[in-house]
């Protein structure tokens, strides 16, 4: 499934690519399309909301994909064709100005979609009481996944370019239930994320200025919204009650269905590019990333993030 991933991605910057060099592109504002690619090639992770479960996580890669999109007529970019409705009544409707300024609300115009994938590998032992029939050490190996949809606006404080949208993050844990673990336990995150990033408003207006230069950049995206877990297993029950009935002072902590979540990530270095073909631009950056989760099996990651990015 990674490879998939990977080859998805390779050859979505390739079409971005050649749409970017076309040279006999339109200079059309009403169409522009943006692809951010940021790989953390050293990823390193610390789940740390446990007290009797230690986990020791492999430094992975994380991948981010931003598709960044701005069409004035969204219509025919989903439909693929261009439909001939300037001389009926649904033409008068889409051109209105009443129909712009509802979709402009909604956020069609101008919108990211985002994806962030990769996998957690590493082991968890369990610090606390034995516990018959229960391994000391449980492997972690799971997936990582995000998905983000983004409004994308623009503003005139602080990094001046805004997004605000929903997010989903997935991922299965070992999990400490008090009197002994659960070897997988699967973890979703559902939520709403405010973003503010310079990386993108230093590429957009480099692009549009058609400069080649290099800036200082500083994100900060923060999501606020619930935490669920689910597949609370017999087994993890009976290891969970086993500690209760000896009266240890792991007692009784079954997971939470549904608990607040909060996570704020932050990323700072440099990034510049350079004018390529008619219309497009090219970028690349490097600096470092961190976030922080509070919640159900909440982590603190942070590493090295270098970024790519192509838009037209």
């Amino acid at each position: 499934m990674k490879g998939k991933n990977y080859i998805f991605v390779f050859l979505l910057f390739v079409a971005a690519l050649q749409f970017a060099t076309a040279d006999d592109g339109d200079d059309d504002e009403g169409f522009n399309a943006g692809i951010t690619l940021t790989v953390r090639p050293l990823t390193n992770w610390n789940f740390y909301n446990t007290e009797y479960l230690e986990y020791t996580i492999q430094p992975s890669v994380l991948t981010t994909v931003e598709l960044g999109l701005k069409y004035k007529n969204l219509l025919n970019l989903f439909f693929g064709v261009d439909y001939n409705y300037n001389d009926n009544y649904v033409g008068k409707i889409i051109d209105s100005k009443t129909f712009t300024k509802f979709v402009g609300m909604l956020g069609i115009k101008n919108f990211m979609l985002g994806a962030t994938f990769g996998q957690i590998e590493g082991t968890a032992v369990w610090k606390g009481m034995p516990v018959p029939g229960q391994p000391e050490r449980a492997s972690v190996d799971t997936k990582y996944t995000q998905i983000d949809l983004m409004y994308v606006f623009f503003g005139e404080f602080l990094f001046s370019m805004y997004a605000l949208g929903l997010s989903y993050i997935n991922y299965h844990m070992p999990t400490d239930l008090g009197g002994g673990y659960q070897d997988d336990l699967k973890i979703d995150h559902y939520g709403v994320t405010f973003s503010m990033s310079s990386f993108r408003l230093h590429m957009d207006s480099l692009r549009i200025e058609r400069k080649k230069g290099i800036r200082i950049y500083a994100d900060l995206n923060i999501f606020f919204g619930f935490s669920h877990t689910d597949g609370f297993t017999d087994e993890g029950k009976r290891r969970m009650l086993f500690g209760s009935s000896m009266n240890w002072e792991g007692g009784f902590s079954p997971p939470v269905k549904w608990a607040v979540a909060y996570s704020q990530n932050a990323s700072a270095g440099l990034c510049g590019g350079f004018p390529i073909g008619k219309r497009g631009f090219l970028g690349l950056g490097a600096g470092y990333d961190g976030t922080l989760l509070l919640g159900e099996s909440g982590y603190i990651r942070h590493g090295l993030a270098l970024k790519t990015h192509i838009s037209f």
